[in-house]
């Protein structure tokens, strides 16, 4: 399924997962252009054909599971039946009929209870643990605002109301560390996000915060490396397409582009 460390979730999703699960977004047709009776097309027209073609191949198509595709010119008849009966022709002797049987995913989608928030907390305060793994427990939890009310000033010494807030949020942090672990137990057999009780093993290992550690700060510089790669990428397309736009430009013809609306 690939190596989560070094991609994005979206890239992952699109190039591998969906196809392994069968969750891809469903496929919906779309008008790329939409040239009146009796209009000519000038090249805004193409430009704007080739912007929308571009949209799709590079962005809609493949979250859509990279469906089979036909770029056709309709004609925008009035007639609905004749229309229909062309199109149909036209699919029949273009698309070739799908397989009855289909064939079986690798992987389903867990069916999963857990909360969102509970999720990302509980990552989060792992990453911390990781990050400063001698502090204490309530002090991790401040630092994650596991629970901005028991919030204590590690300044002051336990005493009153104090102390008992920090035995509350020790409490809490400790939970949420269990459950990071959980969740990466029930992942590591193929479930995640899962909460499954884990069954009893004292040879499974515990947390390496070390380790953990390093392997977070090798993901937060492949990440920014990886996002000044597509700033870099945008910009380029961003050249590439002020260029075409800059080709076509001169070669326009104002009588032939005023001619693109109806009077």
């Amino acid at each position: 399924m690939g190596d989560v460390h070094r991609t994005y979730f979206q890239e992952w999703w699109v190039k591998r997962a969906q196809f392994q699960f069968g969750a891809s977004v469903s496929a919906q047709p779309k008008v790329l252009l939409n040239i009146g009776q009796g209009v000519t097309a000038g090249l805004s027209s193409v430009a704007r054909l080739t912007q929308e073609l571009d949209q799709y191949l590079a962005k809609d198509r493949p979250i859509q599971g990279m469906p089979g595709v036909l770029v056709v010119a309709l004609p925008a008849t009035t007639d609905r039946r004749k229309l229909l009966r062309d199109l149909d022709k036209m699919l029949a002797a273009t698309v070739p009929p799908e397989p009855r049987e289909a064939r079986p995913h690798a992987m389903a989608l867990e069916q999963a209870k857990i909360r969102e928030f509970t999720l990302k907390m509980a990552l989060r305060v792992l990453r911390a643990r990781a990050s400063y793994p001698s502090e204490k427990l309530y002090e991790t939890g401040n630092r994650t605002k596991v629970s901005p009310a028991l919030w204590t000033d590690p300044a002051r010494a336990r005493k009153d109301g104090q102390d008992d807030k920090r035995r509350t949020m020790e409490i809490m942090t400790s939970r949420h560390l269990w459950r990071a672990y959980v969740l990466a137990e029930n992942a590591a057999r193929g479930r995640f996000p899962s909460l499954e009780p884990l069954k009893e093993d004292p040879n499974r290992p515990e947390f390496d915060y070390a380790v953990l550690l390093k392997d977070y700060r090798q993901y937060l510089a492949w990440g920014w490396k990886r996002i000044a790669e597509l700033k870099e990428e945008r910009r380029l397309e961003a050249v590439r397409k002020a260029g075409r736009a800059a080709q076509a430009a001169p070669a326009s013809d104002p009588a032939t582009d005023a001619s693109e609306s109806p009077p």
